[in-house]
């Protein structure tokens, strides 16, 4: 079961490097999201929402690898690569992947104007390197589908800088 974290930070400049730092434990392996988003209040009050893993692309690159095995195993393997790809992308437009849409709108209503948020959608995660990794930036967890006690020391780790 996935767990959903919403981390406030003074500016969207923040929201940034913390998600490239994520996206750099990705590929080491220490965490696998499913979904990430920036969302930022501006100075009118309007949010400006980022989404960081995009559904098309998740859809597109499953197309692709199915695309590739049933075009293999037909012999029109570029065949199978487009035709998989295509129906990966329609998949991926069609179905609702990751964060809800509204509860990121009306969390991200409550930041000052000039703060931003990042949503995730984590699948799996080593706790200690990516807490460790992040807490250099600060941030205030606002949400999150932990346990109280994970939430109570997460909470503790990232504001206690």
């Amino acid at each position: 079961m996935s767990t959903v974290v919403a981390i406030a930070y003074r500016d969207r400049s923040t929201a940034v490097d913390v998600m490239e730092t994520l996206a750099k434990l990705q590929k080491r392996g220490e965490i696998r999201l499913e979904d990430a988003v920036i969302a930022e209040r501006k100075a009118d009050g309007s949010i400006d929402v980022d989404q960081g893993i995009n559904a098309l692309k998740r859809g597109t690159t499953h197309g692709l690898i199915w695309g590739g095995i049933i075009g293999t195993t037909f012999l029109v393997p570029i065949a199978g690569l487009a035709l998989g790809a295509a129906a990966g992308a329609i998949e991926g437009a069609i179905r609702d992947y990751g964060l809800d849409d509204d509860f990121v709108e009306k969390t991200s209503a409550a930041l000052a104007p000039g703060g931003a948020a990042l949503f995730l959608l984590v699948a799996k995660a080593k706790p200690e390197p990516v807490i460790a990794a992040i807490r250099p930036y600060g941030g205030v967890l606002i949400e999150s589908s932990l346990s109280p006690e994970a939430e109570a020391m997460l909470r503790v780790k990232l504001e206690d800088i």
